[in-house]
């Protein structure tokens, strides 16, 4: 018990009473607020408000190690690459032109569906997004929830080049987003958020020049996920979808 919590009928002591002098509730006081603090931190690091209760009944020890995963991905959010560009209305012209020309989609009948138009589309999208998303220390991350790839095949960080909006007539390779396994399964599977409102949160977007990122909302099996895009890529795919590559219909 604390002064603060004695009722309103109660004469709260004088400021140089005997509990005062004593230290009344002084102990309850400190945990008060050290909790407070931890209630705080822990919210700020992505812990579920009404989680907070089984939080405080974790060790000190796998408390320490909550906190210590948290500021690792907070730092890896932090350093999310940045790529501007001076003049994104001539570089949006100049993607444009390009979209024009970019391969159509046909498939053909084999033992599966395979795609014949987008085999080096594919290769292409893949190095535009490892130039896009690596940061100068040469760490990839990925879009949706912005940390940093945890491992490299032959070389190459290992994520999934999930085209941002399927249905589209030609095959652009700006048309890509970079995603771990986990959120491409969730893109492709149990996105909420349909082609439509996907699109145009994208051209709502206004960039500017020397901007260094982009971000688009959107709904993941229930759950609010923020897209982030390198300015650059954000310019690139809105000037893709606006120009060229309807969809399939």
């Amino acid at each position: 018990m604390t002064l603060d919590t004695l009722s309103n009928d109660w004469v709260h002591p004088k400021e140089g009473s005997l509990v005062n002098r004593l230290g009344f509730g002084q102990d309850a006081s400190v945990r008060d607020a050290v909790e407070n603090e931890l209630r705080i931190s822990a919210m700020a690091l992505g812990l579920p408000e009404e989680m907070f209760d089984e939080f405080m009944k974790l060790s000190v020890e796998d408390r320490a190690e909550f906190f210590a995963d948290g500021v690792r991905k907070f730092r890896q959010r932090a350093s999310f690459p940045s790529s501007g560009s001076e003049n994104p209305e001539r570089r949006a012209s100049l993607v444009s032109l390009d979209a024009e020309s970019a391969p159509e989609f046909a498939s053909e009948i084999r033992q599966r569906r395979v795609v014949t138009g987008g085999v080096e589309t594919r290769e292409r999208a893949r190095e535009y997004l490892s130039g896009q998303y690596t940061s100068a220390d040469g760490l990839m991350h990925r879009q949706a929830c912005q940390l940093e790839l945890p491992f490299q095949v032959k070389s190459r960080w290992y994520f999934e080049a999930v085209r941002f909006l399927p249905e589209r007539a030609r095959a652009h390779h700006q048309n890509v987003l970079a995603l771990c396994p986990l959120c491409a399964a969730k893109y492709n599977y149990v996105r909420d958020t349909p082609d439509d409102a996907f699109l145009a949160g994208l051209l709502e977007l206004e960039i500017a020049a020397g901007d260094g990122q982009s971000s688009i909302p959107i709904s993941l099996n229930s759950q609010r996920v923020v897209l982030m895009f390198t300015a650059k890529h954000a310019i690139d795919l809105k000037a893709v979808m606006s120009s060229a590559g309807e969809g399939h219909g």
